[in-house]
Order: structure tokens, then sequence, then C-alpha cells
């Protein structure tokens, strides 16, 4: 049987919760981020980076899933993207986009 809880955050963009089992913990994050195309989106971006940085260096006992719709492309080098690929650097995660099938 899983436990099956939301984590409070206080972010219009972030939402998450987190399942427990005798066996693992998992958090699934899911975001919604603010388009590219001015300084103050920058702004907001990055401090939601920052929320779920936070989150998951709180829950260093769970798996980890961050998904959502992040409004960058991986194949242009704007603010945005360039922010989220040092995020993914920082927590040792890669982009889906990225794998190898």
């Amino acid at each position: 049987m899983a436990n099956v809880s939301p984590v409070t955050l206080y972010s219009r963009r972030v939402c998450d919760v987190c399942i427990t089992t005798n066996d693992w913990k998992l958090l699934l994050v899911n975001c919604y981020m603010p388009y590219e195309d001015d300084d103050a989106k920058f702004v907001d971006f990055v401090s939601e980076l920052s929320v779920i940085e936070d989150l998951v260096n709180a829950h260093t006992d769970c798996h980890v899933v961050i998904g959502g719709d992040f409004n960058v492309d991986f194949n242009r080098t704007k603010q945005h993207t360039v922010s989220l690929k040092s995020f993914c650097e920082n927590l040792n995660v890669s982009s889906f986009v990225n794998h190898c099938f």
C-alpha cells in the first residue's frame, strides 16, 4: 500500500506529491514555467528552479521525477535554456530529451 501526500509549497508554478511505501519513496514534481520573453520572466524562471532545487534537496531519501512544461528548447542558447541546463547539472539529472533509447 502506498501513502500519497502533497508537499506544501508557496509557488503557483510548482506542485508535488510524495509517494511512500515500505520499500521506496518517490517525489513527483510538476511545474509550469514562464516562457522566455523579458527579464521579469527570467527572474521568475530562476526563482522557480530554486524552489524545485530546495524541494529536491529536502527530500534526499526519495527517488525524484521532475516533469511539466519548462517552456525551453534545448537546441537554443537562450537564458532559460542555459539556466535549466545548469540546474540539471547541479542536481545531476538529465532531460528525457537527452536520453538514448
